[in-house]
């Protein structure tokens, strides 16, 4: 692999040369008309700011570029395409795995799509961001060392996976920011994995664009990626359902293969429509129906349910969503028209896969993502007095939404095997203890296990009515958690009826350390965030405590450890006080003194002020 990547590395050199020659100096990708695919968070018609300017340099250089919405991208659309930019808009989990499959090559900008692209692990994004660390390479010439690339943003990194080459990283830290993977690497095309979090596009300078640019000329033919052609037969449609047959032929300097493939689309305008007092077959605006049950037992996937303003919640106070064991493509629940306030109250357990939930109310109620209701979610959401559980149910996402006044529930619950959830972007405060005599306790999340691979990233969790954070294995083990970016505040910072007295918890439940249960807790990452209230490690097994700010809480110290400093890593962190059990010291890489509670400015602050 090393010869091969040597010899890769001088015909790059030579490759990005040629390409970049024919090229007025203002475009940077390639002369000939290329056709793109950028899939992003929403369709061209509504299209966010972040994503404008990908969009506008492309189509400025000649390109054809189709903006395809994240829920309703094909696979036929993607095979015809010369490459794919996904943006860091798009929601990570409805990004479809078989892109690992393609002969495409991928431009990826969504940091935590990487571990579906095979593209890396342990997804980070770093606040405030403009310079990068650029490694001496073909594709960053002549950019090197620390190299300004944006005024201050968002930028995404990862761990590299196998074969990855990191071309640039986070200044300071081991986090790849840009990884370039040759064919066969990460799959039958080139792809790269970039820094370009959202709304970074906007924020890029001439620098910032030159990486861009010449990381797709890389992608695009400097070196020897293979070609593709793609023969289709005529498409049939039934019942709404586009399908085609295609025949793909890969050719590289090695070897050549055809393949047949079928691939079934559903049209991403087809639409299902839901109405308070509807009593129709949900099949046009005139015949909705009247709850959002019945038009999710219909979905076969790619539909847009289309709810009016209005309060749904079932007679018998729980509504269950359990029709349909397959899907192609997530249906999304979302409001008929812009601002429309769909309501629901009650509970709502979801047992059927693939189904999310976009900008809906939820109040004095549940959506309870349970197993069989793997791959679906909710994003820009307002809960009043609820609370959203991941029961079992893989690849589910919360992302982008506002929780409050909570009472006795967890705002976020994660159990039972929910495995590869991702928790991001997300706004909670005032979720107040009400009756402390018995034995619940309502935090802003808490991870029970047994759960793997979850990611808590970017959200901002204050006056929680226990901890902002807790995790604990009392149901199960729990391993590979990446926790990033977040604000945690104590809660007793804004109501005294909390008898938590610390921003997160992380226990194992080890019968040693005198709590319940005994599961193992492990390769748990706490990097990048703020504890203003103090962080509580009673954990056996080693966790991973890096860059972050902590303060101390009322009672608290900004870092309590129950077991020995040395059995974590503790590394690069401000930290305002310490108390640990058999602790002879903070290694010496930490900073012992005041916290920087940003965003809040000033520890014990709402950050939102």
């Amino acid at each position: 692999m090393e010869t091969r990547r040597l010899v890769a590395t001088a015909v790059v050199a030579a490759g990005i040369a040629s390409a970049m020659a024919v090229l007025p100096s203002s475009s940077g990708i390639g002369a000939d008309d290329l056709s793109v695919v950028l899939v992003a968070g929403r369709g061209e018609a509504s299209l966010a700011t972040g994503d404008r300017p990908m969009l506008d340099r492309l189509r400025s250089q000649g390109h054809t570029v189709t903006v395809v919405d994240d829920d309703a991208i094909g696979r036929g659309a993607v095979e015809a395409a010369d490459l794919v930019v996904v943006s860091s808009s798009v929601t990570p989990a409805v990004v479809p795995g078989w892109l690992t499959e393609v002969a495409v090559p991928i431009l990826n900008h969504e940091v935590y799509a990487a571990p579906t692209l095979r593209l890396g692990t342990s997804p980070r994004e770093f606040t405030g961001a403009s310079t990068l660390d650029v490694v001496a390479h073909p594709v960053t010439a002549p950019l090197r060392g620390i190299v300004t690339v944006a005024s201050a943003t968002t930028f995404g990194a990862v761990t590299p996976a196998a074969g990855g080459e990191v071309v640039a990283r986070i200044p300071s830290r081991t986090a790849a920011a840009l990884v370039l993977y040759d064919v066969d690497e990460a799959g039958p095309a080139r792809r790269a994995n970039a820094f370009v979090g959202y709304p970074a596009p906007s924020a890029l300078n001439s620098n910032g664009w030159r990486l861009v640019d010449q990381t797709i000329a890389w992608l695009l033919g400097a070196g020897v990626p293979p070609t593709t052609s793609t023969t289709s037969a005529p498409s049939t449609t039934v019942d709404g359902t586009t399908t085609t047959s295609s025949t793909t032929t890969t050719t590289s300097t090695t070897t050549s293969t055809t393949t047949t493939t079928t691939t079934t689309t559903p049209p991403s305008d087809v639409t299902l429509h839901v109405a308070p007092n509807g009593t129709g077959n949900c099949r046009t605006v005139t015949t909705p129906c009247g709850t959002i049950e019945a038009a999710v037992a219909i979905a076969t996937g790619g539909e847009r349910i289309l709810v009016k303003a209005g309060t749904y919640a079932s007679p018998t106070g729980t509504q269950t969503y359990r029709r349909g064991t397959s899907r192609t493509a997530p249906v999304i629940v979302q409001p008929a028209t812009p601002g429309a306030v769909v309501e629901l109250r009650g509970h709502h357990d979801i047992l059927t896969p693939k189904i999310v939930f976009d900008g809906i109310h939820l109040v004095r109620g549940s959506i309870k993502f349970r197993t069989g209701a793997h791959d679906g979610g909710v994003r820009n959401a307002t809960v009043t007095f609820g609370n959203i559980s991941l029961l079992g149910a893989d690849r589910v996402f919360v992302r982008d939404s506002v929780f409050r006044d909570n009472e006795e529930w967890d705002f976020i619950m994660i159990g039972l095997g929910s495995d590869d959830a991702v928790i991001a972007g997300n706004d909670m405060d005032d979720n107040p203890e009400i009756d402390l005599t018995d034995s619940d306790h309502a935090d802003c999340i808490e991870i029970v296990g047994p759960d793997q691979r979850l990611v808590i990233a970017d959200n901002v969790m204050t006056a929680c009515g226990h901890a902002a954070m807790e995790l604990v294995t009392t149901r199960g083990a729990i391993d590979d958690v990446l926790v990033t970016g977040n604000f945690f505040q104590e809660c007793v910072v804004r109501t005294t009826q909390c008898y938590a007295n610390v921003a997160v918890k992380v226990n194992d439940g080890k019968t040693v350390l005198g709590g319940p249960g005994g599961y193992a807790m492990t390769n748990v990452r706490l990097v990048d965030n703020v504890f203003d209230g103090g962080l509580l490690l009673k954990v056996t097994t080693r966790v991973v405590v890096t860059d972050n700010q902590m303060s101390a809480g009322r009672s608290s110290p900004a870092l309590d450890v129950y077991d020995r400093c040395t059995a974590h890593t503790i590394e690069g962190n401000t930290i305002e006080s310490y108390r640990g059990a058999s602790c002879n010291g903070i290694p010496a890489t930490n900073t012992i003194g005041p916290a920087d509670c940003s965003p809040a400015d000033a520890c014990g602050r709402d950050p939102r002020a």
